[in-house]
């Protein structure tokens, strides 16, 4: 798929469960290491091992150092994380870019600083899946309530929804130029795979949407 859309035949393409820059990126390092199997393999290995890294640093945040510790093992041992780690799949990048954001907005003395390194990961996040804006919301729920000092808390939500929008613009862009839509319809697709009670009424729906 990424090699497709670098050579300009991305109105050809539709990935239904993903946004293209994950794709786009993966295409871009194979480029350089001429074997997909191995690149997917090795950035799913390094991603693993960044959470498992950011993972005491993470509670940290909250806990003591032997609870970090205490974590991160867990996290190290965790069955899908991993499974994951060892085959060719495109979601530990993003959750590791999650894990990233996780990070910065958890920090005690929250600074604009970091507010903005968490919009930027985010964003680039969502331009290989579509999970990152729930992670979005959450951290947008979290600066509204963390304190009272409201003013301020709106202020970081603007930050980081202005930060998100512009890392993640790329790939909206993209799907607005390629399919005349900023989001391309491809999830809906997805849920129209997975869906297990359908009326041909609905799928008719979906398929207009699609």
């Amino acid at each position: 798929w990424g090699e497709q859309i670098l050579a300009g035949g991305g109105e050809n393409i539709r990935i239904t469960d993903a946004h293209p820059g994950g794709s786009v990126f993966y295409a871009l390092i194979n480029s350089f290491i001429q074997d997909g199997f191995f690149t997917t393999k090795i950035i799913s290995l390094l991603s693993a091992t960044g959470i498992v890294f950011l993972t005491y640093f993470i509670i940290r945040n909250f806990c003591d150092e032997r609870t970090a510790l205490v974590g991160q093992l867990f996290t190290a041992v965790f069955v899908p994380l991993t499974t994951l780690s060892i085959l060719a799949f495109n979601e530990l990048l993003m959750l590791f870019l999650i894990t990233c954001s996780m990070y910065f907005i958890t920090k005690n003395q929250l600074k604009y600083s970091d507010v903005i390194f968490a919009g930027l990961v985010l964003g680039l996040g969502f331009m290989i899946r579509s999970q990152p804006i729930i992670i979005l919301i959450s951290f947008i729920i979290f600066l509204l309530i963390r304190n009272k000092k409201f003013r301020v808390n709106i202020s970081l939500v603007i930050l980081l929804i202005t930060i998100f929008l512009i890392f993640s613009s790329p790939v909206l862009a993209y799907n607005h130029m390629t399919y005349g839509k900023i989001l391309d319809g491809a999830g809906v697709r997805y849920l129209m795979v997975l869906a297990e009670y359908t009326t041909p009424e609905w799928e008719d729906k979906v398929f207009e949407i699609y």
